[in-house]
């Protein structure tokens, strides 16, 4: 992105159970943005809404579109990339991501799985992750009109870059490849600079204590030492046991 007068909008869609939130917390973390996700939105009012229940256009539902839109709005307005995950087909997508695009470079990133794949990451999470609650999720029983709703979904259309993702076991194309699509080729590498050192673990006194892991070196006869400043000049060195 650098070199761009404007952020990015990083849109990724897909019907429920595609892989959208997963994949769209993934790029932001490698390209180092926000990721605005239409379902946490839900998720966080339904604490303020004691005896909610669910449905199919419910009233968060509807609360959620202008928060979500509104936000997206504000954080391109300030000069932020930004990741967008929601479930909305092309009707919902298009008018209120047409006046966003004069803000933003768009990127739209299409989530797809194999339908029964689909569907047993949707009965999972429902079971295992109880902010879920505030969804109305298919259950077993609804299978086959879960499995008819994912093959007429009507994917965002806009003229704008576009890139189609299978999320079936893994990333077809690959994670890599994805973020270079959505935030320029220099934005992975950025992304995993910043994570956080590899440790590995040392017991002392019975205890199991994390410590950096030590820049490795071979010396003579190919023995391996080690370099306790892991960068510049390494210093006195000593063999390794």
């Amino acid at each position: 992105m650098s070199g761009s007068p404007i952020p990015t909008l990083i849109v990724v869609s897909g019907p429920a159970g595609s892989g959208k939130t997963t994949l769209a917390h993934e790029i932001a973390r490698a390209v180092g943005c926000p990721a605005i996700c239409r379902d946490e939105i839900k998720e966080g009012m339904a604490h303020a809404s004691p005896g909610f229940t669910p449905a199919a256009g419910d009233e968060l539902t509807m609360r959620t579109l202008p928060v979500f839109f509104g936000l997206l709005e504000q954080l391109l307005l300030a000069g932020a990339t930004t990741v967008a995950d929601a479930a909305f087909q092309d009707k919902v997508w298009r008018p209120f991501l047409t006046p966003l695009l004069p803000l933003a470079r768009p990127r739209i990133v299409q989530c797809a799985a194999d339908p029964e794949v689909a569907f047993g990451r949707i009965t999972r999470r429902r079971a295992q992750y109880p902010p879920r609650g505030a969804h109305a999720d298919p259950d077993a029983a609804d299978r086959e009109d879960y499995l008819r709703r994912m093959r007429a979904f009507d994917r965002i259309s806009l003229d704008v870059p576009q890139l189609a993702v299978d999320t079936t076991d893994g990333y077809r194309p690959s994670l890599e490849e994805i973020v270079a699509f959505a935030g320029g080729r220099g934005a992975l590498a950025r992304g995993l600079a910043r994570r956080p050192p590899r440790v590995e673990e040392r017991r002392s006194g019975g205890c199991r204590q994390p410590r950096r892991m030590r820049r490795m070196r071979t010396g003579p006869a190919g023995r391996r030492v080690t370099n306790p400043r892991g960068r510049g000049n390494p210093g006195p060195t000593r063999s390794s046991r």
